[in-house]
């Protein structure tokens, strides 16, 4: 089957993971990336920069709305249904802080033919439904009030009311703030998710508009993985790129950061008489280069390890073993931004601690960078690190998935 407008610009044999990596370019700017092997539990996933300029939610509330039927599958929720009826192994859809992915994997190619249209569909001809919106997004809905009482009105909605429960976490909280803290200047100082006093202020006008700019072909990268021929996706894409719109792009992603430690602090809501222990949470993080480069993540996972690893890894002890709190969850390497971030956080302790905490993890990690790593320690922290990197499957995801 020959390949409508794409070419093949790179192939690459990977013997280590039993695959050949293919890169495929469309002169309109889609990026196709293949990972050709005889497996049959094909995997695939488009992806699209999807950059919020504010807090309400945009990128979200889209990825929900864009699976509540589209042009050529007009039936209500199709992505559910085939939940229940596809021979699937994975469906979803995830909002990312700058962009959003579709991916789904299955090991029968009748199956994975069917999902391929749909998941195509609903990413390019959604029906964007104003009741969909309304549902997925946000609404105001009248609640019948008790015998003598006054109707009211409650807001409602998925993602709203997801995002309330979510933005509810000391945890995620922290998060966004950090996210403020050091990525400011960037996309990432916004919510992708949506802030719940941000998802009110959406229009449906505004969806539809972000849609034509973002879920475009010019502005998505294809990946799949298997036994599947890569011209089957081209010709199945053939009348989705004929109808790019050709509106401008979404910006391009910001430049990773490279500020210096900074501290900071975040109100958190205490209810009357709970100790303060059980709500505050205190984290110092770092801008850890480019999350894009292999040399930056690998060496923020190694360091991740050789810190934090283990109940013998020198800041593990250092905090577990002080009486500043209870947990320290959150801490590590995490490459959700462009930017690297390295944290510490510690939970569970007095507000009267924070500068106890913020000693306790400079004068350990000064130590370490003064007394080195032994080498054995190093070596086990490698050999680790290798082992996750090979290792087949094991996680929530099919292997096709996880390279992709």
């Amino acid at each position: 089957m020959p390949s409508i407008g794409f070419e093949r610009i790179e192939r690459v044999p990977i013997p280590s993971l039993g695959v050949t990596y293919e890169r495929w370019r469309h002169p309109c700017g889609a990026t196709h990336l293949h990972l050709a092997c005889a497996d049959q539990h094909r995997s695939f996933s488009v992806a699209f920069r999807t950059p919020p300029d504010d807090d309400r939610g945009l990128p979200h509330i889209l990825e929900h709305t864009a699976l509540c039927g589209s042009r050529r599958y007009p039936v209500r929720d199709p992505f559910f249904k085939m939940l229940r009826r596809s021979l699937q192994t994975f469906m979803n859809a995830v909002t990312f802080p700058d962009m959003t992915a579709y991916p789904f994997a299955s090991q029968v190619d009748k199956d994975f033919t069917n999902l391929l249209a749909i998941y195509l569909d609903a990413a390019f001809r959604p029906n964007l439904d104003p009741l969909d919106f309304a549902q997925e997004g946000h609404r105001l809905e009248r609640i019948e009030g008790l015998e003598g009482e006054a109707d009211r009105w409650q807001r409602k909605g998925v993602v709203f009311n997801e995002m309330k429960g979510a933005m509810d976490s000391t945890d995620a909280q922290v998060e966004q703030a950090c996210a403020r803290a050091l990525l400011g200047d960037t996309i990432y100082h916004f919510n992708s998710g949506g802030e719940p006093e941000a998802i009110p202020l959406l229009t449906h006008a505004d969806l539809v508009a972000f849609h034509r700019r973002c879920y475009r072909p010019a502005n998505a990268c294809f990946a799949t993985y298997g036994d599947f021929a890569p011209e089957r996706l081209h010709a199945a894409l053939a009348d989705y790129i004929a109808d790019d719109a050709g509106v401008p792009l979404p910006a391009p992603l910001p430049q990773p950061v490279t500020a210096l430690k900074r501290t900071l602090r975040v109100p958190v809501p205490q209810a009357a008489g709970q100790d303060e222990r059980e709500v505050a949470s205190a984290r110092i993080a770092w801008a850890w280069g480019d999350a894009a480069d292999l040399d930056e993540a690998l060496t923020g996972e190694l360091i991740d390890r050789l810190l934090l690893g283990h109940a013998g890894a020198p800041l593990r002890h250092a905090l577990e073993s002080s009486d500043i709190g209870r947990s320290i969850d959150g801490s590590g390497y995490a490459a959700h931004y462009r930017s690297g971030m390295f944290s510490a956080q510690m939970d569970g302790l007095a507000v009267a601690d924070y500068g106890r905490f913020a000693a306790l993890v400079d004068t350990t990690i000064a130590g370490i960078a003064t007394t080195g790593v032994p080498a054995d320690e190093l070596a086990a922290a490698l050999h680790q690190l290798e082992l996750t990197r090979r290792e087949v499957g094991g996680d929530s995801y099919p292997f096709g998935l996880e390279l992709c």
